[in-house]
């Protein structure tokens, strides 16, 4: 009987010693799978990830934020100024641009909208295109002022894009063009800016697309100005651009670029006006002219 109890004692240890070693087996299977799931998941939201992050390489919209977004009180009130703000005669939306750190700095200069504005940014990115849209949250009121509205976008990788600005209102959601530009955003810090004009006239009516006469000063890099026509209707301004960098300026040259001709688009036979802005002595003015073409 002894000899039985030992020997059925000894089976039972066994099949414990077993059950234990099977069971430790599936713990380190567990746990190596759990490891192996953690490292699977790690590799498939990485790769995930790598994926989101090659889309996000295409749209960028991931990585894309805005911050410092502000805006002035109504211009109409700005001291000096007498009259009531008139897009006819004074600035409106001249937009200024600074790459600095990787920030993309923004400033919308007399942008001219209902009084009741309120600012609200987004952005997008897409195919190489920066889409900024100022969205208007505010509550409709029965006028119209300027406003300088001044943010900041970041998120955006170094290379070549174009940069198009747009406004909506609480009337109309779908944005107008405000401000379309082709930037190089790389390691340099630049501004690019609206130089002081001291030309700005009609010229032949005869011609097609019609064409103004512009002259600028204290320029930094006379080769490289450009313009942008903003307009429809029988309203149109032209916008002077150059540009210098941020780290190492230099001087202007105070000197006037010689009278450049600037296509303004094809015009049907009607009376126009025309501005360009114009920055010099820290102060903004206007320069126009009214041309009738026949």
């Amino acid at each position: 009987m002894k000899a039985n109890w030992l020997w059925l004692l000894l089976g039972l240890a066994l099949v414990f010693g077993l059950a234990m070693a099977c069971g430790g087996g599936d713990d380190d299977d567990d746990d190596d799978n759990a490891a192996g799931d953690d490292d699977n998941n790690t590799d498939d939201d990485s790769g995930d990830d790598d994926d989101d992050n090659d889309d996000n390489d295409d749209s960028g919209d991931d990585d894309l934020g805005v911050q410092n977004a502000t805006q002035s009180e109504c211009l109409d009130d700005a001291e000096g100024k007498d009259d009531i703000w008139d897009p006819m005669e004074d600035p409106i939306d001249v937009v200024q641009v600074a790459w600095d750190s990787g920030v993309l700095q923004i400033e919308d200069l007399f942008a001219y909208a209902n009084c009741g504005f309120e600012l609200e940014v987004a952005v997008a990115l897409e195919d190489d295109v920066i889409t900024v849209t100022e969205n208007d949250i505010g509550t409709p009121a029965d006028c119209m002022c300027p406003f300088n509205l001044n943010y900041e976008i970041t998120g955006i990788p170094a290379g070549d894009y174009t940069l198009r600005i747009e406004r909506t209102s609480l009337k109309e959601k779908a944005g107008s063009e405000i401000f379309e530009f082709a930037l190089t955003l790389g390691a340099d810090n630049f501004k690019w800016y609206v130089p002081y004009v001291e030309l700005f006239s009609a010229g032949d009516t005869a011609t097609q697309p019609f064409q103004a006469r512009i002259a600028a000063c204290y320029l930094y890099h006379l080769a490289d100005q450009r313009f942008y026509v903003s307009g429809s209707g029988n309203m149109y301004h032209v916008f002077a651009y150059d540009w210098y960098n941020l780290d190492q300026p230099g001087e202007a040259d105070p000197n006037c670029q010689m009278p450049v001709l600037v296509d303004i688009g094809n015009l049907g036979a009607g009376s126009y006006y025309f501005g360009a802005p114009s920055y010099h002595d820290d102060e903004w003015s206007m320069l126009t002219f009214e041309a009738d073409i026949e």
